[in-house]
Order: structure tokens, then C-alpha cells, then sequence
């Protein structure tokens, strides 16, 4: 190329790709090496291929080779790796010279301009996200498939300070420092965590947004962790932790449902504290409280996993049987349950002798639905109680 047209060349603001048919580098001007990062010789002689990001490259032969068929293409955008690592967005039109067996591409850096188009995308995305998710898996699932597209982004993790979650992550976390981001989870300036974030590459332009996607995650955040409290506190019991009375429906009825499907069978025990009244007349409220968390753990600890105890009144708890059978069965637990609530209690250097009336009822034997499942349940609690206390008066006489 003559001097006076390499100088002109190099005056442009554009980059200048001058390319033979198989992709190797003719000449470029000073504007595409302070683009992609390179001194002249480090471009010319090499296949332009090797700079297009990998992603972006199968379109981009589709572009070349419709080039060199005489198409003329207009304002065709890739991206291309700098020298640094960074990428940036071309846009091209490009042209082939028969005669000279050359293809000309001239290149605008539009990397800016792509870059804040794309900000603002993905910030209204992340925002819509946010909003939207109501679990931490959904809220991880949903910036990850974002950042994917936006940022490069091999894998994304919210690890938490204790709490509800500890852990969710999606996608791949790479180990290198070089590639991984930490940002601060913060809830009125407290940090509660933080968002982790593995990029492809150590180099990126997209800090802005990543900076964006943390704030997004620290409110969405406590919008879940509000909300799941709330939720507790709709369907658990305060003092004990166990479920209140709307859950225990809601289990009731469920396992009403699978007994007429699988004709499994199942029960419903109904317990009542044996004087707690009096307990809580003589030591007050304070203690009372402590004992029904005591009683409550005692009773858990006698049902598997899938059964369910729940407190229904003040010192009323029931227990809700899977796949009982017989009342032979549900007798096995009744006795556990004695047992295991008739265990001294040393509450404030004060030693308590609990006690429980137990009454059963089994589905479907005794009812089908949760208003018969629990008179007859409420009828066998009282008289177990009157046996009771039949029981002790005989001993003092």
C-alpha cells in the first residue's frame, strides 16, 4: 500500500481491515490496533479469525462468506478479543475486491454504546428477577441465566452469614481468584453474606452491573426472608416451634386424602398436659412456657419424621399418625409419649412431674373428616383422663 494511502488510512477514526480470502491479515490501521490492543506486526500475517470471541465466530464466517460471494454486508456486529483479555464490539461493513483478491472490512468500536444498551437491559432484567423470585433457587436460577448472557459468566453463588440458607449456587465456580468476584450482601448496612460470581475471563467491562446484581440480591433477599417468616408465623407456633393449628389442618386433611387413596390407615392422637393450670398458678407463666417447649420436644422425639405434632391450644398438642393400621399400633406411640412426657422436669432449680391424657382416633375408622377425627379423639383424651384420676385417688385411699 502506498505510503500517502497508509497515511490517510491511519487518519481515519475507524479501523481498517484489509483481509485475504482465507482470513489472513493484509494491513490494518492505526485505529484497529488501539481497538484490539496490538502493534501492527503483531496483527499482519495472522487469520482474523483468531481475534473474534469464540461464541460470536460461526456467524462470523456466515458474514465472510457471503462477503466473498459479492454480498456487500452492512453494519454486521461481533465482538473480538483485545490483547488484554477485554472484548470489543465491532460494527462492520465490508466488501470484496475480485480484481485484488482482497476483502475490506472497515470496523467501528461500539463498544460503549453496546456496553450501557446492555447495562440498562440487564439491570431492568436483574430488577424483574428480583422481584419475582420467591425462593433463593429461583432468585439464583434467574441471575445466572442473565449474567450468562451479559457478562460471560461461568457460575454464580449466594453464600450466606448462618440463617435460613447457607449455600446456592448455579452453574460452574471456577477456584481461581483471578476469575472469581466477591461482592457484599448487606441489609441496612449489616453484611449478611455475599454474592460470588465466576467469570470466563479475569478481564471485564461489566463491573457496573455485577456491583448492580448484589444490591438486587441483598433486597430480594429480605423480601424472601420476610416473607418466609411471615409464613411461619402464619402456620408454627411461636413458643415451641412446632406446627400451629391452620397447619395441622392442612396435614390432617392431606392424610385423610392418601388413607382413602393407598387404604393405608392412620391415626390422631390427641394429648393434654395433666394440671398444667395449676403449674403455671404456683410458678408462674415463665416456667409454664418453658414446659410446654420441654413436653414439646419430648413428644417429637417420639414420632418418625414423616408424622407431625402440633400445639393446638395453650397445653393441648396433637400428633398425626402415617400408615397406622391398627389401634395396637398407635398404642406403641401412646405409651412412648407417657414415657417420655412423665420425665421429671427440672425447670429454675424447680422439679416438675408432667403427665398427659392421650385419646385416639383412627382414620377411617373413626371418622373421615378432621371434625369427627377429633371428638372421638376428645372424648378417649377425657375419659383416659378420668381413669387417671380415678386412678390416683384409689392409690390414697
Amino acid at each position: 500500500m502506498k505510503k500517502s494511502i497508509k497515511k490517510v488510512a491511519d487518519l481515519m477514526l475507524d479501523a481498517i481491515f484489509l483481509v485475504q480470502d482465507h482470513g489472513q491479515i493484509v494491513f490494518v490501521n492505526q485505529a484497529a490496533c488501539a481497538i484490539l490492543g496490538y502493534r501492527p506486526e503483531e496483527l499482519v500475517g495472522r487469520n482474523l479469525r483468531e481475534f473474534v470471541y469464540s461464541k460470536d465466530l460461526a456467524s462470523t464466517e456466515a458474514a465472510m462468506a457471503k462477503v466473498l460471494q459479492g454480498q456487500h454486508s452492512r453494519n454486521f456486529e461481533n465482538r473480538y478479543v483485545r490483547k488484554d483479555g477485554t472484548i470489543a464490539h465491532l460494527q462492520w461493513n465490508a466488501y470484496w475486491m475480485a480484481e485484488e483478491q482482497i476483502r475490506i472490512g472497515v470496523a467501528r468500536d461500539v463498544t460503549e454504546r453496546v456496553q450501557l444498551s446492555r447495562t440498562y437491559e440487564s439491570m431492568a432484567e436483574l430488577a424483574t428477577a428480583a422481584h419475582h423470585s420467591g425462593t433463593l433457587e429461583m432468585l439464583c436460577n434467574s441471575f445466572y441465566a442473565i449474567l450468562q448472557r451479559r457478562t460471560f459468566c461461568r457460575g454464580l453463588a449466594l453464600v450466606l452469614d448462618g440463617g435460613r440458607w447457607s449455600y446456592v449456587a448455579c452453574g460452574e465456580m471456577a477456584q481461581e481468584a483471578a476469575t472469581l468476584r466477591h461482592y457484599p450482601l448487606e441489609q441496612a448496612g449489616i453484611k449478611i453474606g455475599e454474592l460470588q460470581i465466576s467469570l470466563e475471563s479475569p478481564h471485564s467491562d461489566d463491573e457496573e452491573i455485577l456491583r448492580f446484581t448484589a444490591m438486587q440480591a441483598s433486597a430480594a433477599i429480605q423480601r424472601i426472608t420476610l416473607q418466609a417468616e411471615l409464613l411461619d408465623a402464619a402456620q408454627y407456633d411461636e413458643l415451641t416451634g412446632l406446627p400451629n393449628r391452620r397447619l395441622f389442618q392442612d396435614r390432617v386433611q392431606s392424610a385423610i386424602l392418601r388413607a382413602q387413596r393407598d387404604s393405608s390407615g392412620g391415626a390422631l392422637l390427641f394429648i393434654d398436659l395433666n394440671d398444667f393450670k395449676a403449674i403455671n398458678d404456683e410458678h408462674g407463666h415463665d416456667v409454664g412456657d418453658l414446659l410446654l417447649k420441654t413436653i414439646a420436644a419430648r413428644i417429637s422425639l417420639c414420632v418418625r419424621s414423616v408424622d407431625t405434632v402440633a400445639r393446638i391450644g395453650g397445653d393441648e398438642f396433637v400428633a398425626v399418625l402415617e400408615s397406622v393400621a391398627s389401634s395396637e399400633q398407635a398404642e406403641v406411640v401412646i405409651d412412648k409419649i407417657r414415657h417420655a412426657v412423665a420425665q421429671p422436669v427440672l425447670l429454675n432449680d424447680i422439679c416438675l412431674h408432667p403427665s398427659a391424657s392421650i385419646g385416639l382416633a383412627l382414620y377411617l375408622q373413626h371418622g373421615d373428616s378432621l371434625r369427627e377425627l377429633m371428638r372421638h379423639a376428645d372424648v378417649e383424651m377425657y375419659a383416659d383422663k378420668m381413669r387417671q384420676k380415678s386412678a390416683t385417688v384409689g392409690v390414697r385411699h
